[in-house]
């Protein structure tokens, strides 16, 4: 997250060949904190393996911006106790998508 606040504000570009990039290598948040994308106009933040921090998998733009809440109780959630106890963290698989075109890093959940 940007220092003093709760929110971590990922850029989103594109190359040359449209082909879009994020500004941010990793993303790591704490539960309760939330991820703001900024980019194109149009573009979508799918969560892959049908597993996502916010319950929805297709996270469309609006005016060019997504905003990912992640749940203050995540790590309580059933589906994700196991790999929180055994990782110490969760891993969530996105892509983003601009104009047909994918990228896919990920995002990480730790305590603080």
């Amino acid at each position: 997250p940007m220092k003093g606040t709760n929110t971590a504000v990922v850029g989103i570009g594109l190359d040359k060949q449209g082909i879009p990039f994020v500004a941010a290598k990793e993303i790591v948040v704490e539960p309760g904190q939330k991820i703001i994308f900024a980019g194109p106009d149009q573009f979508t933040v799918v969560f892959k393996n049908k597993k996502s921090p916010n319950r929805k998998i297709d996270n469309p733009s609006r005016a060019g911006v997504v905003k990912i809440e992640v749940p203050s109780e995540i790590f309580q959630q059933s589906e994700f106790v196991e790999e929180f106890r055994k990782n110490g963290q969760l891993r969530f698989n996105y892509g983003v998508i601009v104009n047909g075109k994918e990228l896919d890093p990920e995002v990480i959940v730790r305590k603080r």
